[in-house]
């Protein structure tokens, strides 16, 4: 079976709520900027349906576009617990967040599930902790679609170092790697 690469439409939908919520009208003007066929989709599809990357890959470049590049890492950096306690995530973090607080180990996690949970054949998550304060996540035989859109690099990018904020853990640092021919990116979470 091929893969068929596809973001959960919740997902994109999370993030124009938020950037809504963030500067009024923001939303307008990204929808504004999305092929017709994107925006017929992303409005339309149920919203626990797959939208294919091929037209998911046009909101990320809408947002790069509408906001660049500094702003984007900021509004999505700003977003993650906006997204945490959606539908899409909320149940899992909160039981997380009442059971044990939550550790970079735990955010780790996390990741790992959340984008197992947004994400249909995009790539191969895992988090590692490999030694004291430092957490490794590997995105493994990333979706071609995915590995060569700046938009979507940047977004795996900036929810990594949206971990810190969840595990309360400020002024970490994020060293993330892009290996394109691979198609992986290898990132260390130091703190």
């Amino acid at each position: 079976m091929s893969r068929q690469p596809a973001v959960r439409v919740r997902a994109p939908r999370t993030m124009l709520e938020f950037v809504e919520l963030r500067s009024p009208g923001a939303r307008e003007r990204v929808l504004a900027r999305l092929p017709a066929e994107t925006r017929d989709y992303l409005l339309s599809c149920p919203t626990a349906g797959w939208i294919p990357i091929e037209l998911d890959r046009n909101i990320p470049a809408a947002m790069l576009a509408e906001f660049g590049r500094a702003e984007m890492l900021a509004i999505y950096r700003a977003s993650l617990s906006y997204h945490v306690r959606s539908p899409l995530l909320n149940g899992l973090l909160e039981s997380m967040l009442r059971l044990l607080g939550i550790s970079m180990a735990s955010a780790g996690k996390l990741y790992v599930r959340g984008f197992k949970a947004a994400y249909r054949d995009m790539a191969e998550p895992s988090a590692e902790l490999i030694g004291p304060r430092h957490l490794q996540i590997v995105l493994d035989d990333i979706a071609e679609a995915a590995i060569d859109h700046e938009g979507y690099l940047t977004s795996f990018e900036v929810i990594m170092l949206g971990l810190f904020e969840v595990a309360n853990e400020p002024g970490g640092t994020l060293d993330f790697t892009v290996d394109r021919r691979a198609r992986r990116i290898v990132a260390h979470l130091r703190w």
